[in-house]
């Protein structure tokens, strides 16, 4: 790489950095090497709830004491006990995550935080043998505790959901 490009690229991820307070996936917040506690966040989060109806505390071990979760669209945030009923009474309808598609968007990185922007896919088996697909847009903000990761807060908007409203109305 020459100095001119090294040059555009520092001051590139600058304004990046600058802009919009992000630095992009695989780059760590000074430019090297990626960040050590990155495989272990983004496995965790490629997981998804694969799994869910066989060892549903796994899962849910994933998620900080305090977690909650927004939906785009609703009033309030979703308490960690609500939400994990709520799961709880789903998963004992008969369904079973059959698969888990994960597409990172952006990663950052704060000490002992770490934000993850993704795209994800469910593909969920109802108990009528029907697949149900679900397709979503997550921010996910973790913490740093006891020297393990937890989901803290997760942010879910439906993009599918919301062209079909809109063009519900056309």
């Amino acid at each position: 790489m020459t100095y001119v490009q090294s040059s555009l690229r520092s001051r590139g991820l600058a304004l990046l950095v600058l802009f919009f307070g992000f630095v992009p996936a695989g780059l760590a917040q000074d430019g090297a090497a990626e960040d050590p506690d990155q495989p272990a966040i983004l496995a965790m989060l490629e997981r998804g709830p694969v799994g869910l109806a066989t060892d549903f505390e796994a899962w849910a071990g994933n998620f900080h004491p305090e977690w909650s979760v927004w939906f785009a669209g609703r009033d309030a945030a979703v308490e960690r006990d609500v939400h994990m009923q709520r799961v709880r009474d789903y998963v004992a309808t008969g369904i079973d995550v059959e698969a888990f598609d994960f597409d990172l968007v952006r990663y950052q990185r704060h000490g002992a935080t770490a934000i993850v922007d993704f795209n994800a896919t469910e593909y969920i088996r109802q108990a009528d043998g029907t697949l149900r697909t679900v397709r979503f847009s997550e921010t996910a903000v973790l913490v740093r505790e006891d020297g393990r990761w937890l989901i803290r807060s997760s942010s879910l908007s439906f993009p599918q959901r919301e062209e079909a409203a809109q063009s519900d109305g056309d």
